[in-house]
């Protein structure tokens, strides 16, 4: 648990708020969230991400060491590090034209994986770089007696 307030600070129009729990929650209101991606900058889990389906493509934002350029083919993997498919970058998520790009990417990705897809391997990179990279050690949990 990382008990901060930095995603709800960083909003700008207050859509989310923390639980009132004893190890507070983020809490998202949906209807206003704009995807502007200030919380997912500022998180220091670098666990969120963000997610907008549509009927053609969907589009997932997170965070890369590395932002390939818009155009990008992408090799899409899923919690486990599998390939799922194909997708697209779209480029760097900036919340508008003025700031300098950031370290999160915008991916188009087929709708039927958007739920799915958690990270992309650049594929002309030679060793297939997984992003984002894990920052700390892997952690096994098991629910239902399932890993």
């Amino acid at each position: 648990d990382i008990p901060c307030d930095a995603c709800e600070t960083a909003c700008p129009e207050k859509a989310i708020r923390l639980s009132a729990r004893a190890t507070p929650e983020s809490v998202l209101k949906e209807e206003l969230c704009t995807a502007c991606g200030l919380c997912l900058e500022v998180c220091p889990s670098e666990v969120p991400v963000l997610l907008e389906e549509k009927s053609s493509q969907g589009r997932l934002v997170l965070p890369a060491d590395r932002v390939p350029a818009a155009g990008t083919l992408v090799s899409l993997v899923n919690r486990r590090g599998e390939t799922m498919g194909t997708g697209r970058s779209l480029g760097p998520l900036a919340a508008n034209e003025s700031e300098t790009p950031s370290r999160l990417v915008s991916l188009e990705v087929p709708p039927h994986l958007l739920f799915e897809v958690r990270g992309f391997r650049n594929p002309s990179s030679p060793e297939g770089e997984l992003f984002p990279t894990p920052t700390g050690p892997k952690i096994e949990i098991q629910v239902d007696g399932h890993r």
